[in-house]
């Protein structure tokens, strides 16, 4: 359980550093081993974007990550590399158009 929460923890803060760097305001939960988040504004349609643009990378992938031992860093930091670019887009909608006008 020790190795589980760590990678929760460690998911947990790359996502929160995608949102500061994007401004954008999240919220995380409270379990790193079930690690998610939400987001302030459109959070749906944020969540549905999520899935859609990480499928087009090849993850399966929403606000939540259910974590086992076989998650190693080197693929969340793959992971997150590819959700960068998703919450780059998801700003820029915010700051103009909605995120539904892309779904």
């Amino acid at each position: 359980w020790e190795t589980i929460t760590d990678l929760g923890f460690y998911l947990q803060n790359g996502w929160q550093r995608l949102a500061d760097n994007h401004e954008l305001e999240i919220e995380l939960g409270e379990l790193p081993a079930l690690a998610n988040f939400s987001f302030k504004k459109e959070n749906i349609a944020c969540k549905t974007f999520i899935t859609q643009e990480m499928l087009k990378s090849n993850f399966l992938a929403s606000t939540a990550c259910y974590l086992s031992t076989e998650h190693k860093t080197n693929i969340i930091d793959e992971y997150l590399e590819k959700m960068d670019t998703v919450f780059k887009k998801i700003k820029d909608c915010q700051i103009g158009n909605k995120v539904e006008e892309l779904l």
